[in-house]
């Protein structure tokens, strides 16, 4: 167990760690398995990690470890990654997910991408994955506010993003539902403590289609809307109190 000065806890148990054929220079098969919880004032995490694959050690600490696959849970949502991990000596690491599977709520996803931590702690990551199509009750399951008439056809989405100094910087974020398009730029400020997130962003939608976003807004549904929308939004201030401003057409 692990305590900091200021009160965040973490815990592993249940530790279990298999190595075979421990050869110098050679790639070693490795499983390892264990609980873990950490938690925070005012939030608390815990799940499972196993690894099953191997293990390469190289100069000064460097090490490059293949997943086949590393398997386990994060707040009760199951996870399974495939890929490798390449860890520098001087504290750097390059993840590829080939591909990272999330389960949860009845929702699968494929997700293939790239994670790079620098030696000084600057993090770049890539990510693209398809998505089905979804219903309001699909997105209230997954823990969303959605009305129940909402039904999106199947799409994808793709982020690449970057994040030092505790800014997290999307370049860009792009969801895309048929023949419609949602992308977001800009940062997101992580507070440190328990403040809402600062926001800085732009968004721009085309061709969202009025009669499948009816259902957001029950006062147009009656009238039978129709015909595609174009948004240009520019987002300030905070998560918990947002500033918009922008055109729509």
């Amino acid at each position: 167990s692990y305590r900091d000065a200021a009160g965040a806890t973490a815990q592993l148990s249940d530790v279990a760690l298999e190595l075979e054929e421990l050869r110098p220079g050679s790639a070693i098969p490795a499983a390892l398995s264990f609980d873990y919880s950490y938690t925070r004032p005012g939030s608390r995490y815990a799940g499972k990690l196993a690894f099953t694959g191997s293990v390469k050690s190289g100069k000064g600490g460097a090490a490059e470890l293949v997943f086949k696959p590393l398997e386990g849970s994060v707040a009760g949502a199951p996870f399974k990654l495939l890929g490798r991990a390449r860890i520098g000596a001087a504290g750097a690491v390059e993840a590829d997910l080939d591909p990272l599977e999330l389960e949860h709520a009845g929702l699968k996803l494929r997700i293939e991408g790239k994670v790079v931590r620098a030696a000084d702690g600057k993090i770049k990551a890539s990510a693209r994955t398809k998505l089905p199509a979804l219903t309001g009750a699909d997105l209230n399951r997954l823990g969303a506010s959605a009305p129940a008439g909402l039904s999106l056809p199947p799409g994808s989405a793709e982020v690449s993003l970057s994040y030092a100094d505790g800014s997290a910087r999307l370049e860009p974020a792009i969801l895309a539902f048929g023949s419609s398009k949602i992308e977001a730029r800009g940062s997101v400020r992580v507070p440190e403590g328990s403040g809402s997130p600062g926001l800085d962003m732009t968004i721009r939608a085309d061709a969202l289609p009025l009669e499948t976003l009816a259902p957001l807004a029950p006062a147009l549904a009656a009238y039978g809307v129709s015909g595609k929308a174009t948004l240009d939004l520019r987002v300030s201030g905070t998560a918990a109190a947002p500033s918009l401003s922008g055109k729509a057409k």
